[in-house]
């Protein structure tokens, strides 16, 4: 910036007059002196106000940075929230699952000794099953054959008695005569 306050064009000299003699090559070629400083005010003017953009601009693009700055942090403060709740929920989630796996384990050990006892019960029903029909056949055959015996026993009696009074009835018509 110290080069740009610099004048590009060094001022005339005021010790000159527009009466001395200026050769014909030189006035041709270059402007007046009052021109030239005008020329000069108005680069210089130029100069300044190019400066005062660009300085606005530089406060501008400062701003703009900062402004991003501060939202690039604010969000990388919310993803770090978000990060740590989702870690928290994934902590939470394997808890979760871990204790179901356990709970299941548990149950599938419970439910196959509840299946062994099942099957035991099983077998126990249907072997006592078994013994009870085959008990009740046997009752019913043994109770079949007591009948028998017994029928077979009051046919003899009866046989018996018959005869005894057969007997009983030709003695006294024996001893009648």
């Amino acid at each position: 910036t110290k080069e740009a306050d610099k004048p590009v064009c060094e001022p005339v000299s005021k010790t000159s007059t527009p009466n001395q003699a200026v050769p014909t090559s030189v006035t041709m070629d270059t402007p007046p002196p009052e021109v030239r400083l005008s020329k000069l005010e108005e680069f210089q003017s130029k100069q300044k106000l190019i400066e005062e953009q660009n300085r606005k601009r530089r406060e501008m693009l400062t701003e703009a940075i900062n402004s991003r700055k501060q939202q690039t942090d604010k969000e990388t403060r919310k993803l770090e929230l978000v990060q740590q709740e989702l870690s928290k929920i994934d902590v939470m989630l394997t808890s979760d699952v871990k204790f179901l796996r356990n709970s299941i384990e548990q149950a599938s050990l419970e439910f196959m000794e509840a299946q062994k006892r099942y099957d035991r019960a099983e077998k126990e029903f249907v072997e006592a099953k078994l013994h009870l029909f085959s008990s009740l056949e046997r009752k019913e055959l043994l109770t079949d054959h007591l009948c028998t015996i017994i029928e077979q026993n009051e046919l003899r009696k009866a046989k018996k008695l018959e005869e005894l009074m057969h007997e009983l009835s030709l003695d006294s018509k024996v001893e009648s005569k």
